[in-house]
């Protein structure tokens, strides 16, 4: 070693406790600071997002009977939970149509609604949850959701927290009460992305293993969003707090 390159290591050695060092990473979250701000970031765009409108393609199938269905629509969301909805094309059986897809219209209008809205949101009200995992190749914390209170339009699963914005980027698992006896286990996955700042479905992927029928799937794709925010979030009331179940 020569001279010069003594000197250079002893430098290096001098200045590194000085703070010249890499810097350490900040410490992990812990699982209650996770929840708590993706509480915040659920109530926050509940108090931001005015309305929102989107087209979605419906396709319904059941190979045991060859029968399918594909209804696309537009969906107008106005807040706090007003979903109205307009048929654009329909297609294939009739009879899947009336009795898979256009029931699921009619069962999210009822849970956009802030009294169900109450009892069903993802939060510590409704489930208890349990950290799984940090999900490298998704980006996110993953969390075992358990309804407290198991009823309609609750699921038992596990949902993918996002680590920027702690927005709610995956919901997978099954209904929390079956939604007939004729239904031997339902499965989904539903994935939402950010959207003008705002975090909305895009994808779901479910299927059903009926007593009679066998295997059913569903399939919902989301698209062409158009997104308006309040512009006085204050002056819009909070849901009211309900309890009890659904009728």
């Amino acid at each position: 070693m020569n001279l010069e390159n003594g000197r250079l290591i002893l430098f290096l050695a001098v200045l590194s406790p000085l703070g010249l060092r890499a810097e350490t990473p900040a410490p992990p979250l812990s699982s209650t600071a996770i929840l708590d701000r993706m509480e915040e970031a659920g109530q926050r765009q509940q108090t931001n997002l005015e309305s929102w409108t989107c087209v979605r393609t419906y396709s319904a199938n059941n190979s045991r009977l060859g029968k399918w269905a594909k209804v696309k629509i537009r969906l107008n969301f106005t807040a706090p939970g007003k979903k109205t909805y307009s048929v654009l094309e329909s297609s294939g059986s009739s009879f899947v149509a009336k009795r898979v897809i256009y029931p699921i219209l009619d069962a999210e209008r009822q849970s956009a609604l802030p009294q169900a809205r109450v009892r069903t949101d993802i939060n510590r009200k409704n489930y208890s949850f349990r950290f799984i995992e940090f999900d490298t190749p998704a980006n996110a914390y993953v969390f075992d959701a358990v309804p407290l209170s198991p009823q309609r339009f609750q699921f038992r699963g596990r949902i993918w927290v996002d680590p920027e914005t702690f927005g709610i980027k995956r919901v997978q698992g099954t209904p929390a009460v079956s939604p007939s006896f004729w239904v031997k286990r339902t499965e989904f996955t539903h994935e939402y992305e950010r959207v003008s700042g705002f975090w909305l479905p895009v994808r779901h992927r479910s299927y059903a293993e009926l007593r009679i029928f066998g295997r059913s799937t569903l399939e919902i794709d989301y698209g062409e969003y158009r997104c308006s925010e309040i512009a006085n979030p204050a002056a819009r009331l909070p849901a009211v707090e309900l309890s009890g179940k659904d009728d």
